[in-house]
């Protein structure tokens, strides 16, 4: 597959990852790993990887935002699409029902749905969703809980019988890597005297470290590979020729071969 639109435009196609302050920090390089810079090595030169991450957002904010961001990005009449569209809602909407960014399981459903609508309406076959990880109730605010994330991520997965999407369940990624079994003391759960610590992965509770990046990236990484292999990385070729390719003496012309 080519990554790349009309090939003297030198553009590339996208993968664009929606969602609050757990897509926005995904730039960050400062924790050891940053999910956003390794998609950009992976596919250095084949799709550029873009965030679009809101701090604080829910997916009552997204479902108003995801047509304008969509436009913006995906022109194929300009040879600019979006390949893979990642969406990555949830943990803020789960907050309790007495905080303000509460969003039901219904409406947040609801607002999953009209996103993955937008995309499918216009030609974006590729999506992921993202279901909401752990939460450490110990050291976080007593505005969430572990079993709130648990209930939101089981609700939004069933949204996968309704469109043919990929799925990733970093509730059970996470706790798959922690080594935690059904029946053990839940991690993060106030009260359960779990012996995990999940500080490793969750400095402030609810934000990921470097370490819990990877474990998204990985889990990420094998639902494109299983699911979207047409995008695998290896199966896609660079945009413009291999530079041993391109004598100057024969410029420009072997540029556009």
């Amino acid at each position: 597959m080519s990554a790349g639109g009309d090939k003297r435009s030198i553009s590339l196609n996208k993968i664009v990852i929606f969602g609050d302050s757990l897509t926005q920090k995904a730039n960050e390089q400062d924790t050891g790993f940053g999910l956003v810079p390794a998609l950009q090595d992976l596919y250095t030169r084949k799709f550029d990887v873009l965030t679009r991450g809101f701090m604080g957002y829910t997916s009552a904010h997204g479902r108003y935002m995801i047509d304008p961001i969509l436009d913006a990005e995906h022109r194929p009449k300009d040879n600019c699409t979006v390949e893979l569209l990642i969406l990555f809602w949830g943990s803020n909407d789960s907050t309790l029902e007495e905080w303000p960014s509460h969003v039901p399981i219904p409406d947040y459903l609801d607002n999953m749905r009209y996103m993955i609508k937008a995309a499918q309406s216009r030609g974006i076959s590729r999506i992921i969703l993202v279901a909401p990880a752990l939460y450490d109730e110990i050291k976080g605010y007593p505005d969430n809980s572990v079993m709130k994330f648990l209930e939101y991520g089981q609700a939004l997965k069933t949204l996968t019988s309704e469109f043919d999407v990929g799925f990733i369940d970093l509730w059970h990624e996470f706790t798959d890597y922690l080594g935690w079994k059904e029946g053990d003391p839940v991690p993060g759960k106030l009260g359960d005297n779990s012996p995990i610590d999940l500080v490793n992965l969750l400095p402030d509770s609810i934000h990921f470290s470097g370490e819990a990046y990877r474990i998204y990236y990985n889990a990420l990484i094998k639902v494109i590979d299983d699911k979207f292999p047409d995008i695998k990385s290896d199966n896609l070729t660079e945009i413009m020729p291999p530079w041993d390719s391109i004598p100057i003496k024969e410029l420009p012309d072997c540029l556009w071969k």
